[in-house]
């Protein structure tokens, strides 16, 4: 429990929850959690390894997302992180076509 002073110096217990205002709502805490756990499990539509070749070195990595454009931008982009280091080449990998594209199903 962590302990809040007020402008008179006098302390206040915070019971855990929130404080805005000076004022406690724990209910936000809730609110939290649960969209966290909403969040957490969405299932993705779309799932894709894409493989990519850049100064001669490949690397093939899967994504999932809830658009095909994502999933695809997303695993080039994973791909790419390991490929490279550096903005000019992340960005010069980044617009690379792609070796391969395979569209996985979904889990």
């Amino acid at each position: 429990m962590g302990k809040l002073e007020n402008a008179s110096g006098e302390g206040a217990t915070n019971g855990g929850g929130f404080c805005a205002m000076g004022k406690m709502y724990p209910s936000e805490r809730a609110a939290v959690v649960a969209y966290l756990a909403y969040s957490s499990m969405h299932i993705a539509k779309y799932r894709v390894e894409v493989c990519i070749e850049f100064h001669g070195a490949n690397q093939c990595r899967t994504a999932s997302a809830d658009t095909q454009d994502h999933a695809m931008r997303s695993a080039q982009s994973n791909a790419c992180a390991l490929l490279v280091s550096g903005v000019t080449d992340t960005m010069q990998c980044e617009h690379q076509n792609p070796v391969s594209v395979k569209w996985l199903e979904t889990k």
